[in-house]
């Protein structure tokens, strides 16, 4: 059994910055996160997202850029700004500093490989700035 970081090695992951355009559908957060209840005691919060829309994500010069097929201006968000990198098992949640919340599903990639370009470029931009060495990503990222 081959540890995760060997397995992206063989697939040839490119090191964080370095990414081609991936066809993606991402769905973003709409308004605020609703209560959940039960028997009107609060139990927790949860997202509310917009619909999906099909698009590509790229990583390039310490941004992350999702261009929606419907949409003539991408959205760009610096790794410095990010505030959560967080994986399930068919999409990757990430959260910036501004509120935006995106959750994305790879058309023909997966979430692992994503989730290490990412927080393999966090850790760098991170690091860089003297913010420290982050030790967790979820559900917000976390240095030392």
């Amino acid at each position: 059994m081959r540890p995760a970081a060997e397995w992206l090695d063989l697939l040839g992951a490119p090191p964080a910055g370095e990414t081609q355009p991936e066809p993606v559908r991402v769905r973003q957060m709409i308004g605020r996160h609703r209560a959940v209840r039960y028997d009107d005691e609060l139990i927790g919060w949860v997202e509310s997202f917009g619909d999906p829309q099909e698009g590509t994500l790229q990583l390039a010069d310490d941004e992350l850029g999702l261009r929606l097929a419907r949409g003539d201006t991408p959205l760009v968000v610096r790794i410095a700004d990010l505030t959560a990198v967080q994986p399930s098992s068919t999409s990757l949640q990430v959260r910036a500093r501004d509120g935006l919340v995106l959750s994305v599903r790879f058309l023909e990639s997966s979430v692992l490989r994503w989730e290490a370009l990412l927080q393999n470029a966090v850790r760098d931009v991170w690091m860089r700035e003297g913010r420290g060495e982050v030790i967790d990503f979820q559900p917000r990222i976390v240095t030392r």
